[in-house]
């Protein structure tokens, strides 16, 4: 799989907006980003593949941090570390960046 930098600041840009202390579920992360444009043109499992995908790399560059669940990995909480803020406030994206996505209520 290839690496998307919009898709992987788009996840970052979504933790960013997350108000929970403990971040997002993957699960959640995966509702957000299956309403973006990013989704579009995958299926189910091929969101979920991009997604861990690019969820491991961001790991790996420390921008998020991974809590495993023990209700299994769709549980596992997702959430932006010093690092991933500060990586946002150097690279932000011009406004024309739009997630397009509906936050539960």
């Amino acid at each position: 799989m290839k690496r998307n930098t919009e898709f992987a600041v788009s996840l970052l840009l979504l933790l960013e907006q997350v108000e929970d202390a403990e971040g997002l579920a993957r699960h959640q992360l995966k509702e957000l980003v299956g309403q973006s444009k990013h989704a579009s043109s995958l299926a189910s499992e091929e969101l979920w593949d991009a997604l861990d995908y690019h969820l491991r790399l961001l790991e790996s560059a420390g921008f998020v941090t991974i809590t495993p669940s023990p209700e299994g990995m769709a549980h596992d909480d997702v959430e932006l570390t010093w690092d991933g803020h500060d990586y946002l406030d150097v690279n932000r994206p011009s406004e024309s960046f739009n997630l397009n996505v509906k936050w539960p209520s």
